[in-house]
Parts: C-alpha cells; structure tokens; sequence
C-alpha cells in the first residue's frame, strides 16, 4: 500500500509563499471582512426565506377554534379536513411522457399518508416562468381501466400550451399508486387527501419554475365534487373551474347517483354512517355547500344539458348557492353538451373559456 507523505516543512512553507503572491490570495486578505458579510446575508436570507414559506403556509389554513366538536370527530367532515396536517413529501419527477414545442409532460410520483401515489406534471417551455399552477382532477374512471394521467389530456395539453404548469394526481388505487382504503364509501374523501397531499409535497420540492402564489384548480364530474370540498378546506387555491360537476350535497349524491349505481356499497354507507333522514348532520357537516359562506375564489362552472351522468341542475343547484351568499361565480350552461366535451363542436370556445378564466384571476 503507498502511504501519502507530507511534503518537507520547507517545501510547505514555499507553498504557503507561493500561494499568498497569488493576486486573488491578496485580494481576499483585503476584503475578507466583505466576504464574510456577504455569506452571513445569504445564510440569513435563506432562513428568513424558509421561516416566511413556512409561517405563510398558515395562512391559507382556516381556523377551526369554534368547530363542532362532533364535527371534529368525523375525519370525513370539512372541520375534520381543515384540521388534520397534509403529509406529502418526497415529489420525484421520472421520466418523460410526452415532450413537444410547447411543454414536458413528465411522470411523477410523491408519498403521502404512508402511500406511493402517482401522477403527471406539465412542465410549459413557452415564455417565461414562474408558472401559474393547475391542479386538475379527473372524474371517475374504472380503476381497472384507468392509466396515469387519464381523463383530460386534452385540456391539459392546451392549458399547458399557453404557459399553466399542470400537477394530474392518480389517486390511490389508480395507476402506480398503492392500494388504499376504498375511498367510495368515504364520499372520496381519501382522493381529496391525496391530492392535497400531491400538492403540499410539490410546495416542499420548490422547483423555481412554479409560480406557487398563482394556484388555480379544475376537476370534472367527480374531481368536481373533489374541488368543491377542496375550497372550503384551505385558501391558497385563488380560481375553481366546476366542470359537469358532481353534487355539493353528499346525502343528494347518495341518494341520486351512489344508490342507482353502487346499491350493495350504498347500504354499507347507510349501515355505518346511518340515512340522510336518521343522521343529517353527519352528511351536513361532509358537504361542500355547508361551508360556501367561507369562500372568497371566483368560480366558473361549465355544464352540459344533455349530461346522462351528472344531472344538470346540480350545477344550477352550486351556482344559486353561490350567488345567494355573494360569491363571484358563472355559469354556462352548453346546450347539446353531454358529460365530456371533448368531441364537441364548441370544445374549442369551451377551453378559450377556461383559459381566459384562469388567465383574468391568476396571471
């Protein structure tokens, strides 16, 4: 084995004379105390930078001092969402799906509550960033069927081409993701964990091309209903696009669209949690519109009449509630829409719609 020796002292202390004739050593000697100011500023600016993120990210929880203890005790309630702390971390981009002029859409995966769970991530290439951000929610897709980042490609791709970066959860159960508690008979409230959970672990990888201060969401059919618990759950989303949304009201949603479709699961919900006519308040206090009074983002609703999956007065429904506390909400309702629009003769009006939308609230 060859030992490394140390040179002779007189050989180091050449050196040593070498290196202070260097005029850079001279320089350093001379501005050292300027050297040692400028790392103390920067050390300190990136504590005060992580302190703010940190203390601001309170703000947009709200206070939940005079909630119903009861309430409280249901973790399906929105006093109960508000509460508990959202656990994602670990965001990893992987590779890339698609890639063009306009944007990379990348495979992305994130842990939350203890779950591996998938997803996508726009990232837009034209302009210049930071970008606002998109958090877009699919609506329901046979797991069975569904692949990652199902559901509104099309939108997505156009929102990214015109500068939105795009954050797509799975959800547990869908995709790469890891098995879950069935989230049907939670009235999905597993799904909006997991997506805020997607949300809160991109906000800890901080990539500077998001501009994390324009936050804007859409979710269809149920990624709608998703939405609607999200905006009384936190404040830092500033527009909502409802997209043939689901019911505001659970015991509207199980009586009309959970019972037809999913009987057996639908009596389990009844066995657990009691009927909308035994218990009311526990289907008060799950329910988006309980806590309408609370919102302060603006809302565009989008909502076909001939919509054989989500009945079109439910969006009729979410704009009168709306509209009668106040709130900067419209409607548009497409008569010959059915529940996607994606083979539409006016797809293209409908997404210039959305787009100057999120343009006017968060650019």
């Amino acid at each position: 084995m060859l030992l490394r020796k140390h040179p002779p002292q007189k050989t180091r202390h050449r050196l040593m004379i070498s290196i202070k004739n260097y005029p850079a050593f001279r320089l350093m000697q001379k501005n050292i105390w300027i050297i040692i100011i400028i790392v103390f500023g920067l050390l300190l600016g990136g504590a005060v930078y992580f302190y703010n993120r940190e203390d601001n990210s309170a703000e947009y929880k709200w206070n939940i001092d005079d909630a119903d203890a009861s309430a409280l005790a249901n973790p399906m309630s929105i006093p109960s969402l508000r509460a508990r702390e959202y656990t994602g971390t670990n965001f990893q981009i992987g590779e890339s799906l698609e890639e063009n002029d306009d944007f990379i859409k990348h495979q992305i995966s994130y842990n939350g509550d203890g779950l591996y769970l998938s997803g996508v991530l726009y990232q837009p290439k034209k302009g210049k960033g930071p970008y606002p951000l998109l958090i877009v929610s699919h609506g329901y897709i046979n797991p069975y069927l569904y692949t990652t980042g199902s559901g509104l490609k099309k939108e997505e791709d156009r929102l990214a081409s015109k500068g939105y970066a795009i954050l797509h959860c799975d959800y547990r159960n869908h995709a790469y993701s890891d098995e879950g508690e069935d989230s049907l008979k939670d009235f999905r409230t597993n799904y909006v964990i997991d997506v805020l959970n997607g949300l809160e672990s991109l906000k800890e990888a901080d990539y500077r091309w998001i501009d994390y201060d324009n936050i804007g969401m859409m979710g269809h059919s149920m990624g709608g209903a998703m939405a609607m618990k999200i905006m009384t759950i936190r404040k830092d989303i500033g527009a909502y696009v409802l997209y043939a949304p689901a019911a505001h009201r659970d015991d509207d949603f199980l009586k009309h669209f959970l019972m037809p479709n999913w009987p057996t699961e639908s009596q389990e919900i009844v066995q657990i949690y009691g009927s909308p006519e035994t218990n009311p308040d526990f289907y008060k206090d799950i329910s988006a519109v309980t806590y309408f009074d609370d919102i302060d983002a603006p809302f565009l609703i989008e909502q076909g009449e001939w919509d054989q999956e989500m009945p079109y007065r439910w969006a009729v429904d979410i704009e009168k509630e709306l509209k009668d506390r106040g709130k900067d909400v419209k409607l548009h309702l497409w008569p010959e829409g059915y529940h996607e629009f994606y083979y539409s003769d006016f797809w293209e009006e409908f997404i210039g719609e959305v787009e100057g939308f999120f343009s006017k609230h968060l650019k």
